[in-house]
C-alpha cells in the first residue's frame, strides 16, 4: 500500500515502450518510492523518502540506483545518509550523472532548523558512498534547500524555494561545484524580479552551462519558469518564461523543468485547457533557451489581482498553520484544502469576504504528515498555494 513504483520507457525509432518496472529490494507500505525520479544513460535514481528500517524511526528516507545491465534494470545500491535520523526524509528530491547522484533531504538542522540540506555520493569501482554534504552559505530557517537538486558532471544546482533571494521568503538556487576534490558554492541564483513567496527553486534542472529554475508560485500563483546561463562574468539570467494563453488561472506554471540539450520542457499542472475540466496540466516546450542573449524578457498575460492568497505561515508546519487572503472589494470566497489526490480534508471559508486581509487558522492535528494544497475562489478566480504538514 503506497510503497510506489517507477517506469522506465525507452525510445525505439518513433515509439516509446515501457522497458522496466522498478521496485526496490527492501519495498514497503508507505515508502513512497517513485516520489523523486531522475536518469543518465544506462542509470537511474528513485527517491523513497518516507522509507523506514525496521530498526529505525520514522521517515528518514533512501535513494536507489538501478542500472541496465543490456537485458533487464537491476538494483545497483541503497542510498543513506551518514547522519541518518528521523523525519530527514531524504530522498525528496534526486539527480544522476554518470558516477556522481545528489539527494536532497526535505527537514535538515545542521545549518539552522529545518534548514535543509543535499549529499553527493560518487560511485567508486562498484561501490556508491557520500563524498559531500552541500550547504548553503546563508541558510534560513525552514528554507527547504534541497527541495529541488540536479547535477552534471562536477557541477550541482540545489533548490530552496524558502530561502532570500529578490526578496524575502521568494527562493533562490544554489550552484555548488567540485573544485579540487572539494564542493563548493560558486554562486546563488534568482530571479530579478523575484517577490515574497513566489517559492523560485521550486524545481530545478541543469545541463552544462545552463540552468532552468521554476518559481510555480510567481505571480500569484500563474508562476514562471527561469532560464540562466554561465559566462566569464559568472551566471546571468537569460530570460523569464510565463504562460500566457491561460495565465489568469492558478497553473503553476514552473511547478516542473527539464532541461536537455538546449530544449527545455516547463509543467504546469493546473493549466485548464479545457474548460469542461479542470486541472487538466499542460507542459511546454522550448528549444535554443541558452543561446538566448541581451536583457531578460517575459511574456505576461492578463491577470487578476483584486484576489489573493499569500503563502502560509509557519510553512512547513506542525498540527496548525495561518492562511492568509486578501480581497480589494466585498466578494463570496471558499478556501478549501486538499491532499494530493485532490480529496477535500478541510473546508476553511465559504462567504462574503469584506475589503481587506483576512487569516484563517487550519488545524492538521488528524491529518498525515505531507503537502497538501490551499485553494482559494472568488469571482471565477481561483489560487492554489502547497504547504507542507512535517511534524
Amino acid at each position: 500500500a503506497n510503497g510506489g513504483v517507477a517506469y522506465v520507457f525507452r525510445r525505439d525509432g518513433a515509439t516509446w515502450s515501457r522497458e522496466g518496472k522498478l521496485t526496490p529490494a527492501d519495498f514497503e507500505d508507505n515508502g513512497d518510492f517513485g516520489l523523486s525520479v531522475a536518469i543518465n544513460g544506462d542509470a537511474a535514481i528513485v527517491g523513497s523518502p518516507d522509507f523506514e528500517e525496521e530498526t529505525s524511526a520514522l521517515d528518514e528516507g533512501a535513494a536507489y540506483i538501478f542500472r541496465h545491465n543490456g537485458t533487464i534494470w537491476v538494483e545497483e545500491a541503497r542510498l543513506l545518509p551518514d547522519d541518518r535520523e528521523a523525519g530527514k526524509k531524504f530522498g525528496m528530491s534526486v539527480g544522476i550523472s554518470g558516477d556522481y547522484a545528489i539527494v536532497g533531504v526535505l527537514i535538515d538542522s545542521e545549518a539552522g532548523a529545518a534548514a535543509g540540506a543535499a549529499y553527493v555520493f560518487e560511485k567508486d569501482n562498484d561501490t556508491w558512498a557520500q563524498v559531500a554534504k552541500l550547504l548553503p552559505n546563508d541558510p534560513v530557517l525552514a528554507g527547504t534547500f534541497g527541495i529541488a537538486v540536479d547535477i552534471d558532471g562536477d557541477r550541482a544546482v540545489v533548490g530552496a524555494q524558502v530561502a532570500t533571494g529578490n526578496a524575502t521568503a521568494s527562493g533562490a538556487a544554489y550552484v555548488f561545484e567540485r573544485v579540487a576534490g572539494v564542493w563548493t558554492q560558486v554562486d546563488k541564483l534568482f530571479g530579478s524580479d523575484g517577490a515574497g513567496g513566489d517559492f523560485f527553486g521550486n524545481s530545478v534542472s541543469l545541463d552544462g552551462d545552463c540552468v532552468a529554475v521554476g518559481a510555480y508560485l510567481a505571480g500569484g500563483g500563474t508562476g514562471a519558469a527561469y532560464v540562466f546561463a554561465k559566462d566569464a562574468g559568472g551566471w546571468v539570467q537569460q530570460v523569464k518564461l510565463i504562460e500566457t494563453d491561460n495565465a489568469v488561472t492558478a497553473n503553476q506554471y514552473g511547478a516542473s523543468v527539464s532541461l536537455s540539450d538546449n530544449t527545455l520542457v516547463v509543467g504546469a499542472p493546473f493549466t485548464n485547457l479545457d474548460a469542461g475540466l479542470a486541472f487538466t496540466g499542460s507542459i511546454t516546450i522550448f528549444e535554443g533557451v541558452c543561446n538566448i542573449t541581451g536583457t531578460s524578457t517575459e511574456a505576461v498575460g492578463e491577470g487578476v489581482s483584486n484576489v489573493s492568497l499569500q503563502p502560509n505561515y509557519p510553512n512547513p508546519f506542525r498540527d496548525e498553520t495561518a492562511i492568509s487572503f486578501s480581497v480589494m472589494e466585498a466578494t463570496h470566497v471558499s478556501v478549501k484544502v486538499f491532499d494530493m489526490l485532490g480529496r477535500e480534508v478541510a473546508h476553511l471559508h465559504d462567504q462574503v469576504a469584506t475589503p481587506g486581509a483576512h487569516v484563517l487558522t487550519f488545524e492538521a492535528r488528524d491529518l498525515p504528515d505531507g503537502v497538501y494544497l490551499v485553494a482559494l475562489d472568488a469571482n471565477g478566480t481561483r489560487r492554489v498555494r502547497p504547504i507542507t504538514l512535517a511534524r
